[in-house]
């Protein structure tokens, strides 16, 4: 037994995906630890295409590094501007004009995506049209772990 007059459970969290056929298909990455970044960095040096799901750091980082490899990016984001929950409109816009002068190509306010497969390739559904990829890469946030603390009774 161990006193204490305060308990702090830090269970961490795990990449958030859209729903199963997201977590299921072979070329969905996401960025949490050194092994997705591994992962990631091997795909993307055999890719022409990416398709980032979220207009946030983490999505916007990866599109920074994949453009300056060469590699075409278009970039989904369900809200109606970039990083919206962390930064001003003004930033948002800047942002936006920085990627895109890059060549990154922005959708903002796009919905729902639907994803399916073509022969092993990530095939995403916005706004009536059906683009393949070489793979995509899905940061909008985590869920976190609570698994621990349900168990626990907290």
């Amino acid at each position: 037994r161990i006193s204490y007059n305060i308990l702090l459970i830090a269970t961490g969290g795990r990449a958030r995906l859209p729903g199963e056929a997201w977590a299921a298909h072979p070329q969905v990455y996401t960025l949490r630890h050194w092994q997705d970044a591994q992962r990631l960095k091997s795909r993307l040096a055999e890719s022409q295409k990416l398709a980032i799901v979220g207009g946030g750091w983490i999505g916007l980082e990866i599109a920074a590094s994949a453009r300056k490899n060469g590699v075409a990016v278009t970039l989904f984001e369900q809200q109606p501007a970039l990083c919206m929950r962390s930064v001003s409109g003004e930033v948002s816009q800047r942002l936006a004009a920085i990627h895109r002068a890059q060549g990154v190509d922005i959708r903002t306010g796009c919905g729902a995506l639907e994803l399916e497969d073509n022969n092993c390739l990530p095939v995403i559904h916005c706004d009536g049209k059906r683009e393949i990829y070489d793979a995509v890469v899905v940061g909008i946030g985590v869920d976190l772990n609570l698994e621990l603390a349900r168990d626990a009774g907290l």
